[in-house]
């Protein structure tokens, strides 16, 4: 199971829907009213909640228990597929929640039923390595939707709500057609779902928390300082968090695959070792990178939202540089040490509140975005900490550098962000933060044409 190209090919459809998502958030502004638009935000925001609260067995917990399965070669991996497969089927009545909300929702109910499938889909495939197949299987949904979604700009939210759910029927159709070919039935084992959603429920009450907090601060702009400066921090945020959704996809092929590495006897230390050391140097430049030319994207294609340039340049930074130590979660999964994950939450949640309340009142969207910063820290530093104590990540020298070394990246607040680009390289050939064993796992899994990579590597290993 390879990481690096799983990591690649979720690199390139997450890039692929940010893309079309923006082309036609952009495509609707221009022809449709701000109601249509808001309606539209509504329906995603209600298809985030729904994946997250009707998920009872959280994706992460899928990846990791049957890459390991695979890995340590489990005789059950086939059965441990069919009861998630029917896990989400049993998580359809629930979406009658819709009914709560307006009527013109309500037609989405089947699209929300199809969104729930197809993602437990996803997760079995992902979790079996087969990062092709899932991958292809959302890029033609992501074509699908946001493609005939500029036909419902015009033909109304009836409409796009149709086109949206054929993409989901498609991509479904097409799931069960690649699971079946790989022998993987409908098997229904209660005591198997249990134990899973047992085993998961940090997880999930993590993912709920997290949602509730990550809504918390847009809640207190609009309801402080209106719509108007509402609609400046979601664009704001949307652009500020790109780097970090780009880099967010790599779990889905670094989770499996750490896991089936894990069940044939890698330690997790060491892979987490070599992540954390590899993804540090690409999310430090990616955040320097950022900073410096996302607010001259800003005020170049929406000179109006010029006021959040500063506010943007704090959460590229804060966002993407905090997602590094984020990441050392992935081998607390890895290891199934998921407990850790609930107080993390928590104290991001309490953490949101209390810097929004303080800081958004006296300072409006830079108080929003410097809240936002401040949570970032607080959950990164506390997952790095379990990553550590637990060895889920070492704790040697070369780490602690890295932790050091991460605010070169404020220089990406200021005019000086190339002379952070320049120098951080230098730093980590200088001071030896990329060992021969990062070298050698990057030379092991990279494809014969992208051997390029590994050069670069070399000019930056001291060993």
């Amino acid at each position: 199971m390879n990481p690096l190209t799983g990591s690649a090919k979720f690199l390139f459809t997450t890039l692929l829907n940010a893309v079309l998502a923006l082309f036609f958030f952009l495509f609707a502004a221009h022809f449709a009213s701000p109601v249509f638009v808001g309606r539209v935000a509504l329906l995603q925001l209600l298809e985030l909640g729904s994946a997250v609260a009707l998920t009872l067995i959280p994706g992460q917990v899928v990846n990791r228990e049957l890459g390991y399965s695979l890995g340590s070669g489990n005789s059950q991996t086939q059965k441990l597929s069919g009861s998630i497969l029917v896990s989400g089927l049993l998580a359809s009545p629930f979406t009658l929640f819709i009914l709560l909300f307006p009527r013109y929702l309500w037609l989405s109910i089947p699209y929300y039923i199809l969104y729930i499938y197809f993602n437990y889909q996803g997760y079995i495939l992902s979790g079996l390595g087969r990062f092709t197949e899932v991958n292809s299987m959302y890029a033609v949904f992501t074509v699908t939707r946001w493609g005939l979604s500029t036909l419902g700009v015009f033909y109304g939210l009836r409409y796009l709500i149709l086109f949206w759910t054929l993409g989901a029927l498609v991509r479904t159709v097409w799931g069960e057609i690649v699971l079946r070919r790989l022998g993987i039935h409908y098997s229904f084992d209660l005591g198997l779902i249990r134990r899973l959603v047992f085993t998961g429920l940090p997880l999930y009450f993590s993912g709920i928390t997290s949602f509730i907090a990550g809504q918390g601060d847009r809640l207190l702009v609009v309801y402080l300082l209106g719509s108007y400066y509402l609609g400046i921090y979601q664009l704001v945020a949307l652009i500020g968090g790109v780097p970090s959704l780009l880099l967010g996809s790599l779990q889905s092929a670094l989770i499996p695959s750490s896991s089936y590495h894990y069940g044939r006897g890698v330690p997790v230390g060491e892979m987490g070792g070599s992540v954390f050391r590899l993804l540090s140097l690409f999310g430090f430049l990616l955040a320097l990178v950022g900073a410096g030319v996302g607010p001259l994207f800003l005020t170049r294609f929406f000179p109006a939202y010029g006021v959040g340039a500063l506010p943007l340049r704090i959460l590229l930074v804060s966002v993407t540089v905090t997602f590094v130590f984020s990441s050392a979660g992935f081998f607390l999964v890895t290891g199934a040490n998921y407990r850790p994950f609930l107080v993390v939450a928590l104290v991001g949640a309490l953490t949101d509140v209390v810097f929004s309340l303080l800081l958004i009142p006296r300072l409006g969207i830079l108080g929003a975005a410097l809240a936002q910063a401040s949570t970032d820290f607080a959950v990164s530093a506390l997952t790095l900490f379990f990553a550590w104590r637990l060895h889920a990540v070492p704790s040697t020298r070369v780490e602690r550098l890295i932790a050091a070394l991460s605010p070169i990246t404020l220089l990406g607040l200021t005019w000086a962000w190339p002379l952070g680009v320049l120098t951080l390289p230098v730093l980590y050939r200088l001071l030896g933060l990329v060992r021969r064993a990062d070298v050698e796992v990057v030379r092991r899994f990279t494809p014969p044409k992208l051997k390029g990579a590994v050069a670069v590597l070399e000019i930056l290993c001291n060993e």
